[in-house]
């Protein structure tokens, strides 16, 4: 016990207690958006839907041509949004996916995919813009009702919120 009280700074006959410092990382997940790691609300929000798009490799004798033919969405359907017929809806997103469905991967795992688009994933020029509505549906779910009074420990940012409301309440009541 002296050895362990003289390590923690005591003296042998003090005892001092420890105190233990938990960190979490929050970001994209309590917190959309990584001031500290460069990402904005709006590059946040595009790789949480990155994350949970899914695509499969293509072989080469089954390449359609387009852009990133290599690839297709989970479903099949072209990566290219060019190739891609007005009626032909978005591929399902799959959020409840533990892990991945056979054959695929994830959209935000595929490095050169990653590197080109995740922080503009749902923007013209990248394949995710057919997911430019599920975007635009959370960030409206995600903006701050102009009848709720603002809780000063919420700061929203440009009238959304963050960090929504229930962690907000849970970590500090």
């Amino acid at each position: 016990m002296a050895a362990m009280a003289a390590t923690h700074g005591a003296s042998a006959g003090a005892r001092r207690l420890s105190r233990l410092c938990v960190h979490f990382d929050v970001n994209e997940t309590i917190l959309i958006g990584d001031p500290a790691g460069g990402d904005t609300f709006e590059e946040s929000l595009n790789k949480i839907i990155a994350k949970v798009a899914f695509v499969r490799c293509v072989p080469p004798a089954e390449q359609k041509g387009g852009r990133w033919a290599e690839w297709s969405w989970h479903d099949g359907s072209p990566l290219d949004p060019a190739l891609r017929t007005d009626d032909m809806p978005p591929p399902p997103l799959l959020p409840d996916a533990f892990s991945e469905p056979d054959g695929c991967r994830k959209f935000y795992h595929v490095k050169e995919l990653k590197k080109a688009f995740a922080k503009s994933f749902t923007q013209d020029g990248s394949p995710g813009v057919v997911y430019r509505a599920e975007y635009e549906r959370l960030l409206a779910a995600l903006k701050w009702p102009a009848d709720a009074p603002v809780d000063s420990r919420a700061r929203p940012r440009r009238e959304r919120v963050n960090p929504p409301p229930a962690p907000l309440a849970t970590l500090a009541p």
